[in-house]
């Protein structure tokens, strides 16, 4: 199974996004009862990175435990996700990286 972390944020800010509409929240209802930031929310509705204590704070806002929050998010390249990517967003093909440099997706090279 392969992940990415720019898919991973976008589906994130999607889910976060359709959980707030489906409760009929607004972006006011998550700055006065829950405590955001408008420009952060609308951050991570439209698929910028967030931090851990916020992804816990948004559990705890909509209920649900981080596990179902983030289930399935950011998977590419296996034959049950990409039938789901394919109605939902498009994955972006993973960089190619030269022989020589041998590096990982971190940075550090390999052995």
């Amino acid at each position: 199974m392969q992940y990415t972390y720019e898919l991973f944020l976008k589906e994130l800010g999607a889910r976060l996004k359709q959980m707030r509409k489906e409760r009929g929240w607004t972006l006011r209802t998550m700055v006065v009862e829950h405590k955001f930031h408008a420009t952060h929310w609308q951050s991570f509705e439209s698929g910028k990175a967030i931090s851990v204590p916020s992804l816990l704070r948004a559990c705890e806002a909509f209920d649900v435990p981080l596990e179902d929050l983030v289930r399935g998010l950011g998977r590419f390249g296996t034959p049950e996700t990409q039938s789901d990517q394919e109605s939902s967003v498009t994955a972006p093909t993973p960089a190619k990286r030269s022989d020589r440099s041998k590096q990982t997706a971190r940075g550090k090279k390999r052995d």
